[in-house]
């Protein structure tokens, strides 16, 4: 079965070639475009100058011309009922003074039909920003064209301001848009039905955009820019939306300036702003491609001056852009941007291209753009036959974004099978353009002998052995012509030798020449030859080497690296010895061969691997040295692992490093040195170290005595039987106990054997029984220190007791018997006593009849 591709010829919705290629506008002013560069035009055109419009036919030949209010036919005549066409009437300005009064809007279906929209200027007062709209025909006034009776100053819309214009939607339709007086963007839907009312509302998101300034949409329709020649506002620019006519909240360009003309550049990438200078004006470029405002508004670039204070930027049908230019003091010129798509200076700015006689007054105003869809009875039509031989039926295809598809035959489907020669045709439309009609014919001639089969045989990689060639019971019935995809010639036998991998094509001719031409592709076997194996071994081990090569091999050749040799598809291997070794896999298949090489390196297992513990018996805490004795090679070795006997181990990978190890619990501790190897079996070396315990002393808490009082025996609390101690206390005594009569610090080693463990506790001995006098104190009621009172160890060794305080003149301040009292607070007769030095008297009797006297000093600090 074979298929037919369809060829599709596009048409653009939006025209901007014949139907503007004659401009009329200013006063008797006119350009024609059939010339490089266009050609100053005589026309009878009057108004202000400002507003404008005119259209030709698909020739490029003039039809009409309006500025608002009247309209003219191509031969320079007011048409028939072609005035008033603005019911309001308002100094002969109504409209022709609108910076966008007019425009020529072509209906949808109908080629003969044209709309006139009218849109009255500022100057009207109450009755600015109206829109009417006006029907011409080209069929009246013997083809020269009349506005149709009834159909003439049809009230659209009140309340818009100067901007007016249209483009081509997404459904055989056209938005008529205008910036209202609110704020809003209004787009009226124009359609085979006619003007829909009411319009989509967008609301555009700043405030009075003022009366005077251009609304303009860039070529693709997907950007919208506002222009105010009020000085309130920046340039306004939007993205829009021509499948609904609704836009998107205006970023705004730059500072409040008087801006008027906009264009954008045929690419879009570009637009193009006419700014009011203190003299005249001047036209500067954005790039818009980012569609950031930041870029957008950093980009600004000055392209030229205009003499004008205000001027019109529009696009040529030679998509160049064109301006008025005023030169001084005489002199009126056409300027032109001869580049648009170019960023900045690069645009090429022109100012005095085309010069105007002086009967033609050109002002600021150049004619409206001319939207237009191809109407319904424009149809495309496209007509492609074949030769299909060695076929029984044909599959044949409409493009795969067609809409409203119709067959010859009535099918409604996107595809259709023919099994008979004959003419067959396809009718449908684009989603885009559903005005156009399409129709595809196809010439279907089915020539049926049985076609050979082709048969292909790739071709080895980085070689030239493919091969195709046909297999059938006809195959020397026919003649061939083998071709490469660049067109040389080959063979013309029915086989094909030799070949590198790529594209092919074989032509088949029957007797009566029919032709049928085959697409083939010679492939590349790229198939690999691979294998599995553990890269790192140990020597005398069997080695299984994993064949994963493609299935397209059959036989193998297995080189080990060593001489030997092997044809299994997996094998087994042993290597005698250590070393690397390159192995090798060939595998053959029926044409082509492949070749996969592995480095393995073989581990011998080492022995030898000892060391050196000192010391062999030690005390809880204390620690042995360790040091490796090698007495093979380690080249192989992957890491040596200490491994102490209490729990804890220590990986090093060098040999020579000196190791100290402590033990903090007693007992026989195995100590084991492994050396592990990268394939080879682990290597242990294993020695022991005596852990002896300390001795336990505990001499219990510090105490105190008495003075004159009964002696204290201090010894071992913590006595171990059975165990075999040496005593040693600081006092030089060397008895297990110690009998103490002063107070002191007092320690008492112990060493056990058999090595000397050694252990140390000391205790402390305080004096008892005496009275601990404070010789300062603060009494400032932060509860610490408040009271001056002598502080006793053991107050029940106390039997009696007087304190005495006195000034530095020797004045008796406090006096107190009470042992459970607070003490002096620093007060006589309830009044605080200044800082200083005062005098104590203290009298202590002890239980054990000692009497003591106490004199001193103490301070008062505040």
């Amino acid at each position: 079965m074979l298929a037919l591709g369809v060829l599709v010829l596009f048409h653009c919705t939006i025209t901007y070639g014949q139907w503007e290629n004659v401009w009329v506008f200013g006063q008797s002013a006119g350009l024609d475009f059939s010339a490089t560069p266009p050609i100053p035009y005589q026309t009878a055109i009057t108004g202000f100058g400002e507003a404008c419009a005119s259209v030709c036919d698909t020739e490029g030949y003039l039809l009409f011309y309006t500025e608002g209010s009247r309209v003219w036919d191509r031969n320079d005549n007011l048409m028939p009922n072609g005035t008033g066409l603005s019911p309001v009437v308002c100094d002969n300005v109504e409209t022709s003074s609108a910076a966008q009064g007019t425009l020529i809007v072509p209906l949808p279906d109908a080629p003969h039909l044209y709309y006139i929209i009218s849109l009255t200027a500022q100057e009207c007062g109450s009755d600015k920003g109206c829109l009417f709209y006006s029907l011409v025909d080209m069929t009246l006034n013997e083809g020269n064209g009349a506005v149709v009776e009834g159909y003439k100053g049809i009230l659209v819309d009140t309340g818009l301001t100067e901007r007016m214009t249209a483009v081509s939607g997404n459904d055989c339709n056209m938005w008529l848009l205008s910036v209202s007086q609110a704020n809003e963007l209004r787009a009226y839907e124009i359609s085979v039905s006619g003007i829909v009312s009411p319009p989509i509302v967008t609301v555009l998101g700043i405030q009075d955009p003022g009366m005077v300034g251009k609304m303009v949409v860039s070529p693709n329709r997907l950007w919208l820019t506002i222009t105010d020649y009020s000085t309130a506002y920046p340039v306004k620019l939007c993205s829009f939306d021509p499948s609904s006519g609704t836009a998107a909240t205006p970023m705004l360009l730059g500072l409040a300036v008087n801006t008027y003309g906009a264009c954008f550049s045929p690419d879009n990438s570009k637009l193009y702003i006419n700014e009011a200078a203190s003299e005249g004006s001047i036209i500067y470029q954005y790039e818009v491609s980012s569609g950031e405002e930041a870029v957008i508004t950093s980009s600004k670039t000055l392209v030229g001056p205009v003499s004008l204070p205000i001027s019109d930027i529009k696009r040529g049908p030679d998509q160049k852009l064109y301006y008025p230019y005023q030169a001084s003091p005489v002199g009126v010129y056409m300027g032109a941007i001869h580049e648009p798509n170019q960023a900045g200076i690069a645009c090429n700015n022109e100012s005095e291209y085309i010069s105007f006689p002086p009967t033609m007054l050109v002002r600021a105003g150049l004619p409206n753009i001319i939207p237009f869809i191809s109407g319904g009875d424009d149809t495309l039509t496209n007509t492609q036959t074949d030769t299909s031989c060695f076929a029984s039926e044909v599959v044949l295809s409409a493009p795969d974004s067609a809409v409203n598809i119709l067959w010859s035959n009535g099918s409604v489907a996107l595809e259709l099978t023919v099994s008979a020669s004959g003419t067959y045709w396809v009718q449908y439309n684009f989603p885009h353009s559903q005005c156009t009609l399409r129709v595809d014919t196809f010439n279907i001639t089915l020539v049926n002998p049985e076609l050979p089969e082709l048969v292909t045989l790739a071709s080895c990689a980085n070689a030239s052995n493919g091969k195709a060639y046909m297999n059938g019971p006809y195959v020397n019935n026919f003649s061939y012509a083998w071709k490469d995809a660049s067109g040389i010639l080959l063979s013309q036998e029915s086989i094909l030798e030799g070949v590198a991998p790529g594209d092919y094509i074989v032509s088949i001719y029957t007797v009566g020449d029919c032709m049928t031409s085959i697409n083939f592709s010679i492939t590349e076997i790229d198939e690999p030859v691979a294998f599995d194996v553990d890269t790192i071994v140990c020597e005398e081990e069997s080695v299984s080497f994993i064949n994963t090569s493609a299935v397209y091999y059959t036989d193998f050749t297995w080189q080990f690296g060593t001489g030997d040799s092997s044809n299994l598809s997996s094998p087994h291997y042993t290597y005698a010895t250590s070393g690397q070794y390159e192995v090798q896999l060939i595998g053959r298949g029926i044409q082509c061969r492949d070749t996969a090489t592995v480095r393995i390196t073989v581990d011998a297992p080492e022995a030898g691997y000892q060391f050196n513990l000192e010391p062999k018996e030690i005390c809880t805490g204390e620690a042995v040295g360790l040091s490796i004795d090698i007495t093979g090679e380690d080249n192989t070795l992957d890491g040596l692992y200490w491994y102490f006997g209490d729990g804890s181990y220590l990986q090093i990978n060098d040999g020579n490093q000196q190791i100290n190890h402590a033990y903090d619990s007693a007992g026989i501790m195995p100590v084991t040195l492994t050396a592990k190897f990268r394939a080879c079996a682990d290597v242990s070396f294993t020695d022991t170290v005596r852990v002896y315990a300390l001795p336990i002393v505990d001499l219990g808490q510090d105490t105190s005595l008495c003075l004159d009082g009964r002696p204290i025996m201090l010894h071992n609390l913590a006595f171990a039987p059975g165990t075999s101690h040496q005593y040693s206390w600081n006092t030089g005594d060397t008895t297990a106990a110690l009998r103490i009569q002063q107070p002191g610090r007092y320690s008492l080693k112990v060493i056990t054997e058999p090595i000397g463990c050694t252990a140390t506790d000391e205790i402390e001995v305080v004096k008892d029984c005496y009275a601990d006098i404070p010789n300062a104190f603060t009494p400032n009621g932060d509860g610490d220190n408040d009271y001056f009172f002598p502080r006793t160890q053991l107050s029940n060794g106390v039997t009696n007791f007087k304190m005495q305080v006195f000034n530095r003149w020797g004045q008796l301040i406090f006096e107190t018997t009470k042992l459970d009292g607070r003490g002096w607070d620093g007060r006589f007769n309830g009044q605080d006593q200044p800082m200083g030095v005062y005098l104590y008297l203290i009298d202590v009797g002890y239980s054990n009849g000692r009497q003591e006297a106490y004199k001193g000093s103490v301070t008062l600090i505040r």
